[in-house]
């Protein structure tokens, strides 16, 4: 063998692509768990990652009511300086929204005050 790459990393990132893609044409994280065999949890951390990479909008990975969006970013931008931990805030969303939800945001709002 020929310093041949391992191919799990092709496959992580086939699997990433294809979530961007079921995103962008409009499933939910639920149904892209479903599609991609995987749990919720995972798709909701992809999610954030292809949002803080700025592969992914938020508009496009989730389907919020923009009241209830506008509150969990508040949340996060309620404190002086650093955006607070999700644990600081995933209280005040309990039983509202998944807590994945609220990575996907923080990963928004952290990717654009890197720009």
């Amino acid at each position: 063998m020929l310093g041949g790459a391992a191919p799990a990393p092709r496959v992580v990132t086939d699997v990433r692509h294809e979530l961007i893609s079921l995103a962008r044409a409009g499933m939910t994280p639920m149904q892209i768990a479903g599609q991609l065999q995987c749990s919720e949890k995972n798709v909701y951390t992809m999610l954030a990652e292809a949002i803080g990479k700025q592969q992914l909008s938020l508009d496009q990975a989730l389907d919020l009511p923009e009241d209830l969006m506008t509150e969990i970013q508040d949340a996060f931008l309620d404190g002086e300086g650093e955006l607070p931990p999700v644990a600081a805030i995933a209280e005040l969303f309990t039983g509202r929204v998944p807590e994945g939800v609220l990575y996907c945001v923080r990963a928004a709002l952290q990717s654009e005050f890197e720009v």
